[in-house]
Formats: structure tokens, sequence, C-alpha cells
């Protein structure tokens, strides 16, 4: 196998574990994390604040343009 192929390899298996953590964060996105309104406080909120900060930072990284809504 050479260094391209690995490479090439290393990128697919890379991408299907991508996926699998996605689909496991819209599974608890859609159950709204677990939370009902009166779990949430300043703690819950800051956290997924928090969340929402990191995944800008992976969109940014990514060169992603986030569509306006």
């Amino acid at each position: 196998m050479t260094n391209q192929e690995r490479a090439q390899n290393a990128f697919m298996i890379n991408v299907e574990f991508i996926k699998n953590k996605l689909e496991l964060i819209q599974k608890e996105v859609d159950d709204l994390f677990g939370k009902t309104p009166e779990d949430v406080n300043w703690s819950t909120a800051g956290s997924i604040i928090h969340v929402n900060h990191l995944l800008g930072e992976i969109i940014e990284f990514l060169n992603i343009k986030e569509e306006e809504k």
C-alpha cells in the first residue's frame, strides 16, 4: 500500500467517525440534550453556548461558509 493510499484510508475512516459523532450530536440536539425547560439554568445555558462556540471553531477551521438565515 502506498503512502497516498494510507492517507486516503485514514481520511475515509475518519470521515466515518465524524459522521457517527454528528449523528450522536443530532440525537442529543433533537432531545434538547435531555433537558426540560425547568432544568435550564445559567450553567446549562453556558454549557450549550460553549458547545455552540466549539462547533463554530470547527466550521471556521474547515473554512465552511455558514448560510445566512
